[in-house]
């Protein structure tokens, strides 16, 4: 079979199992600006949710939150890890800092960007990235 009878894939949106939808819900919201689209509660308790941030959308789901711990104490790619491209990584890491956040050493890469890493409540690895170019050059 060729790619050419496949249908066109149009965007890909990763389920992240988590402990608490609503505390995972209220880190996403104050990290970088998702916001709720969808949400699913029993008994008065968010139990899924689809999030969104300009065109990227998460969806956290409260089940198995699998090995959060194990996770959290992984090393640095070690498992799976969501990029998010931005528009200003330095601002963002900046920004991230002064709120508290617990935020990897901003870097540049061999590959062209600029990039920090941290981790979400159920130890989600999360970098974020901006092309290296004249402007960004520096931290």
């Amino acid at each position: 079979m060729t790619t050419e009878t496949f249908p066109k894939i149009r965007k890909m949106t990763p389920l992240l199992n988590v402990a608490d939808v609503s505390r995972s819900i209220l880190f996403y919201e104050g990290l970088i600006g998702f916001e709720i689209v969808t949400e699913f509660e029993a008994d008065g308790v968010a139990e899924w949710a689809l999030l969104r941030a300009g065109d990227v959308e998460i969806m956290l789901n409260e089940g198995d939150a699998g090995d959060s711990e194990s996770r959290r104490r992984l090393p640095p790619f070690s498992g799976q890890v969501l990029y998010f491209d931005v528009e200003d990584c330095q601002a963002l890491h900046t920004d991230l800092l002064s709120r508290g956040f617990r935020v990897d050493a901003l870097e540049p890469q061999e590959y062209g960007v600029l990039e920090f890493r941290l981790r979400d409540p159920d130890g989600y690895e999360l970098a974020f990235t901006t092309p290296i170019d004249d402007d960004n050059l520096e931290i």
